[in-house]
């Protein structure tokens, strides 16, 4: 990464921050998990109960907040090539039926890979918002296309000091949600969301599936940064997880043991009623 760019992102509190390291995902174990996964719950049922990702493995494993505005916005853009124009300096171009609703991971990279030699802060800004569109559409909301990143989130970056204030970590868990209820469907053949997240979260609440690590734990603790711990209070809550039009419940009462608290007999879930339009 250029070190321009490097500097910009580091210094505003936003999700390009904090999510720098990415693993090879494993499908055996994805679907494995898909297999379990109950809908109606938003839980995964195993031998030893339900378990499932909370929020606070999105902030602890992601370092994304989970607190804060929510990540949401028009669905469509009314103009979609006037707020490429002024948010990145390029227009890309359009698909097959002459429309512009997402932007290629190619064009972004052939764009904004290598900044000028002297650059503008304008430069750097707008290399910035196409590094985080990419960060985006590549690893925390990716969709089935897995090419290209939807341009909706484009508005929500023209103040990257104030995207940091975004709820990004509920953003990325309901939709990993949504996506693993439509690949517990027979039918689907291809999952979208933060896979990264599900093998992550698999892996830490399933130490047998890794080897044993003998790094100190104090070590480890050290690396959480503090505002995760002033979230805590939310790792448990029961509340709506939005992401545009999407709306998913978490249910944290229904998996305390992995809070280290006693389970009692868990509530009937809450189901909201989605609209039609929202698949």
């Amino acid at each position: 990464m250029d070190p321009n760019l490097n500097v910009l992102l580091n210094d505003n509190d936003h999700i390009a921050a904090n999510v720098n390291k990415i693993s090879d995902l494993r499908a055996d174990l994805i679907s494995a998990l898909v297999e379990r996964w109950r809908p109606k719950t938003h839980t995964f049922h195993l031998p030893c109960g339900e378990v499932t990702i909370t929020l606070q493995d999105v902030a602890v494993q992601l370092g994304l907040s989970i607190n804060g505005e929510a990540v949401t916005g028009l669905g469509k853009l009314l103009d979609p090539w006037g707020t490429c124009e002024r948010l990145l300096e390029r227009v890309p171009p359009n698909d097959e039926e002459g429309r512009l609703t997402h932007i290629k991971f190619n064009w972004l990279k052939q764009n904004f890979r290598h900044l000028p030699s002297s650059p503008t802060q304008m430069d750097i800004i707008y290399a910035a918002r196409a590094f985080i569109l990419q960060l985006i559409g590549g690893i925390l909301l990716p969709d089935v296309n897995q090419n290209k990143v939807s341009i909706v989130y484009l508005p929500l970056l023209e103040d990257l000091e104030h995207a940091g204030r975004f709820s990004w970590g509920s953003a990325v868990l309901a939709y990993l949600y949504r996506e693993l209820c439509r690949a517990a469907k027979p039918s689907t053949k291809i999952m979208g969301g933060c896979c990264l997240l599900l093998q992550s979260w698999a892996l830490y609440r399933m130490s047998f599936l890794v080897s044993v690590s003998h790094q100190p734990k104090e070590h480890i603790a050290s690396l959480i940064p503090a505002w995760v711990t002033e979230q805590q209070q939310l790792f448990v809550s029961n509340v709506p997880l939005i992401h545009f039009n999407m709306v998913e419940w978490h249910d944290g009462g229904r998996v305390l043991r992995q809070f280290s608290c006693a389970q009692p007999i868990p509530k009937p879930s809450r189901r909201l009623q989605r609209s039609p339009r929202n698949r």
